[in-house]
């Protein structure tokens, strides 16, 4: 089977739906560390202050690219 073939059958795949729910899972938790306008800090404090410079533009692209890779197939 072509590679560009099984991609087709991959979300179907049982391994491949629960790495994607905790890849979610994951997402969402990281997602917490975000302050009321969705933008990351440079380091949270035990406490769950955010210090540290702000926005990290890097942290911000790369959370909009999981989101796109998590939500392709939904």
């Amino acid at each position: 089977m072509r590679a560009s073939r099984s991609k087709a059958y991959l979300p179907h795949d049982p391994f491949f739906q629960q790495l994607r729910k905790t890849a979610t899972s994951n997402f969402d938790s990281a997602l917490s560390f975000a302050n009321h306008l969705g933008m990351f800090s440079e380091e949270v404090a035990s406490s769950g202050e955010q210090i540290g410079n702000m926005p990290q533009a890097f942290s911000h692209l790369a959370c909009v690219s999981a989101a796109m890779n998590l939500g392709g197939d939904r």
